[in-house]
């Protein structure tokens, strides 16, 4: 199985200051503790 992922709504995702799930999120919640490398973080439209 192939998938393509938009990384840059991945990093977004990643970077929410607040982890809470929500019902729309297009990906599952990081797991507790995760901290975003700085290169990778960016700011959530």
């Amino acid at each position: 199985m192939i998938v393509e992922l938009d990384i840059a709504n991945l990093r977004a995702f990643q970077s929410r200051a607040k982890r809470w799930p929500k019902e729309d999120d297009p990906y599952k919640p990081v797991p507790e503790g995760f901290t975003i490398a700085g290169f990778r973080k960016v700011t959530p439209e």
